[in-house]
Parts: C-alpha cells; structure tokens; sequence
C-alpha cells in the first residue's frame, strides 16, 4: 500500500512538473479582443468583446458579445452575442460573425499580430454591401 502512494504520489509530481514548464501557445488557445468598431466618419458605433480560438489549422472559431453605442445606425447585426468562424494566415484574418447565415453578416477581414486585429468590417445583405467602417481589437 505504501508504495502504491508513493507511485500515485511520484506520478502527480511528475505530471505537475509537465503542466508548468510548457511554455504558452497561442495557438489552440482561447483568447480575448476588446472590440471598437466605428463607421464611415471615423465614429465609434460598437464595443465589446470578442473570444478567439486559433487553431493550428489556420481557422479560427469562438463567439462574440457586442452592443452598439449611443444611437448608432447601419451596424448590421453587430449587437447582441454570437459564435464567429474565419481563418488567419500569414498576418491576416477573416471572421464571419453570422456563420450559417445567407444574408444579413457581418465580415471582419484585416491584419493580425497576435495582441491586436485592425482592418474592415462589412455588413453584407443579398442587395451587397450596406455599410461598412474600421474596427480594431486589442488582446486583453
């Protein structure tokens, strides 16, 4: 019985040991974004939070938890909260923030370096492009 312990004991230790020496991959690993989007003119039209998946694939998932401000218009369906899919390769991603949706999507596509996305987002509809602006999010 007492070597039993020992060895479950050793095991533990030893497992523990792993966990903390591996170092950080931001791959595979959830991160957070604080999200600002701003329209045409340069006006912050929504805030919030964006929560990304980077796999080693090169897609991205997770999900999002936006409100707009003030009274803005022409945000598109940026409020509320959602799942979001997209890909990333060499210092740029998309996401789409409707994924499953044939119309009324918001799409992000800009330039990532692993603290911050910056870039364009669209709200497209089956009639095309219906407004767009800026967005940036930093990693939190």
């Amino acid at each position: 019985m007492k070597n039993k312990f020992s060895y479950m004991l050793l095991l533990f230790l030893a497992i523990l040991f792993v966990k903390c020496t591996r170092s950080y991959d931001p791959l595979n690993a959830h991160d957070t974004f604080a999200y600002h989007a701003y329209d045409k003119d340069g006006k912050e039209i929504v805030v919030g939070w964006l929560y990304i998946t980077f796999q080693d694939s090169g897609e991205v998932t997770g999900s999002w938890s936006l409100k707009t401000v003030g009274n803005a218009r022409n945000t598109g369906p940026q409020y509320g909260t959602g799942d979001l899919i997209g890909t990333y390769s060499d210092g740029t991603i998309s996401i789409n923030l409707q994924p499953g949706w044939a119309d009324n999507n918001v799409f992000l596509s800009g330039t990532y370096n692993r603290e911050e996305i910056a870039g364009k987002w669209i709200w497209a509809t089956f009639s095309g492009e219906t407004a767009a602006g800026t967005f940036t999010a930093k990693q939190k």
